[in-house]
C-alpha cells in the first residue's frame, strides 16, 4: 500500500557501501524503518543531508504491516535542519533530541499528539538561535515526558518544595536524597512545568541549575523507562552549552 505522510528523521546507520537504514517517525504509522539505496552514490536522488536528525520530511512509501524494512518511493525535506540558519549550537541540540526520541519512542502506531509536539519543536529550532536560548533542551525533556506517560505532577508549594524523581511529584521531605532535587532545582522545575517551550527564552535559568536539572531528568527517564541508559551525545552537548 502506497502511503503519503510527513515524517521526522530519528536516526540512520550505514548499510552496504552506499545505502542506509533510516528510522523515521511518521505521522501516519509512528516509528518505521526504511532501507534507502544509493544515498552515498555519485548521482544520489536522496542526499545524506536529507537524513540529518530531526529533519522534517514529506515521504511516499510502501507500507506492509509485517515487514521490518520498508521502501521509500519519494522523499523531500520540508524543514531542512542541516541548511536553514545552520550553526554549531543547533547541531548538538538536534542530535541529542533525536537520540532521546530514539531511546524513548518505540511504538509502531500513529501518535499524532507526539508528532505535532516534535514538529512544533523543529519549527521553533529553525526560528530560535540555541546559543541565545540554552534552556531549550531542559524544557524539551520536561515537556516530552507528558507524551511518554510520566509528566511530573506540579503540586509545588511552600510545604511541598522538594521534587522526588521516583514518585514524580513534590514532597515535604527528602525521601531519598539521591533521587530528590534541591529546593532551588525543584522551584525551577515547577516554573518549567507551568511554562511552554516557546517561552523558554524568557527565563534566566542559572547555568549550574540547568546542568543539574538535565542530569536529574536523565535519571528520571531511567526510572520511568525500562532499559533507558542515558544519552551518548550529552558530552558533546555539554561542551557547547555548559559555559552559557
Amino acid at each position: 500500500m502506497l502511503v503519503k505522510s510527513e515524517g521526522i528523521i530519528i536516526s540512520t546507520i550505514r548499510f552496504s557501501e552506499t545505502g542506509i537504514i533510516a528510522k523515521i517517525f511518521t505521522h501516519s504509522h509512528g516509528i518505521l524503518s526504511f532501507y534507502v539505496k544509493g544515498v552515498y552514490g555519485r548521482n544520489a536522488a536522496l542526499k545524506p543531508s536529507y537524513f540529518f536528525p530531526m529533519t522534517l520530511v514529506a515521504l511516499d512509501f510502501y507500507y506492509y504491516p509485517n515487514k521490518n524494512l520498508l521502501k521509500i518511493k519519494e522523499l523531500r525535506p520540508l524543514i531542512f535542519t542541516l541548511s536553514l540558519d545552520w550553526n554549531t549550537t543547533k547541531s548538538p541540540l538536534l542530535v541529542i533530541v533525536a537520540e532521546l526520541i530514539n531511546r524513548c519512542v518505540k511504538e509502531v502506531e500513529k501518535n499524532e499528539p507526539l508528532f505535532d509536539f516534535l514538529r512544533n519543536f523543529i519549527n521553533l529550532i529553525n526560528t530560535e538561535k540555541p546559543d541565545k536560548n540554552p534552556n531549550l533542551l531542559v524544557f524539551f525533556m520536561v515537556h516530552l515526558s507528558q507524551y511518554l506517560g510520566f509528566f511530573p505532577q506540579n503540586n509545588f508549594s511552600d510545604q511541598k518544595c522538594i521534587f522526588d524523581l521516583k514518585s514524580g511529584n513534590f514532597v515535604e521531605n527528602e525521601l531519598d536524597s539521591a533521587f530528590c532535587l534541591s529546593p532551588s532545582e525543584s522551584k525551577w522545575l515547577s516554573v518549567i512545568l507551568r511554562s511552554d517551550i516557546i517561552n523558554s527564552d524568557k527565563y534566566i535559568l542559572p547555568g549550574e541549575i540547568r546542568k543539574n536539572l538535565i542530569n536529574h531528568l536523565i535519571i528520571y527517564y531511567q526510572i520511568h523507562i525500562e532499559g533507558f541508559k542515558g544519552l551518548r551525545s550529552l558530552e558533546i552537548y555539554r561542551k557547547v552549552f555548559d559555559s552559557q
